[in-house]
């Protein structure tokens, strides 16, 4: 009879051990960091942590000499598939089939994307740069024209100078010619009326 309580009392050291409450991580991310919360038990030291599924062959052993009297451990999960079904589990360090304690089932979710597109606004500063440079190249003053402009303006110009004083000239040499003209037939005019009026004195 004496030699059934060791027994009995090493049978009841283990299943308070084992009674550690686990509480399941808040919306956990697969490669975040996390926190997990339990409640202390005077009988366990320290544990190693341990995320686990049932569709894994092995567990992932996130934390390791965890101190049990903390009841709170902050970690990194490891990159896993964005599903449920995840369980946390304090295990024994020198054995991970004694179970201290297990939380209930809980989902992990993907991490969220890191891309980035285009912002609406960048298209009408484009459009508002591109009516600035158009206004500015249709109002450019005569100053700032490249050379080649001003030199073909300038030759424009001294052509249209020229033009215009040959046409004057021209005109010049039309009048003189018709004024001479003018000159000459009141000559012949005159020394007509001459003759006649002598033959008629005669």
């Amino acid at each position: 009879m004496l030699q059934i309580w060791p027994s009995l009392l090493l049978l009841v050291s283990a299943v308070v051990a084992q009674n550690i409450a686990v509480e399941a991580p808040v919306a956990p991310v697969s490669g975040g960091e996390t926190t997990i919360h339990w409640t202390p038990n005077s009988e366990v030291q320290t544990f190693s942590v341990e995320l686990i599924h049932t569709e894994f062959n092995n567990a992932f052993a996130i934390a390791n000499n965890v101190d049990a009297s903390t009841g709170v451990l902050k970690c990194t999960l490891p990159s896993v598939p964005a599903t449920g079904g995840y369980t946390i589990k304090f295990v024994n360090i020198g054995d991970i089939n004694d179970v201290y304690g297990e939380s209930s089932s809980f989902p992990i979710a993907a991490p969220p994307s890191t891309s980035e597109t285009p912002s609406a606004s960048m298209t009408p500063t484009a459009s508002a740069s591109a009516s600035a440079y158009a206004s500015g190249t249709a109002t450019m003053p005569m100053s700032v024209l490249p050379a080649s402009a001003t030199s073909s303006a300038a030759a424009s110009a001294s052509a249209a100078s020229a033009a215009a004083s040959a046409s004057a000239s021209a005109s010049a040499k039309h009048n003189k010619a018709a004024t001479l003209h003018v000159r000459e037939t009141f000559a012949v005019g005159a020394t007509t009326a001459v003759l006649v009026l002598a033959c008629w004195i005669l």
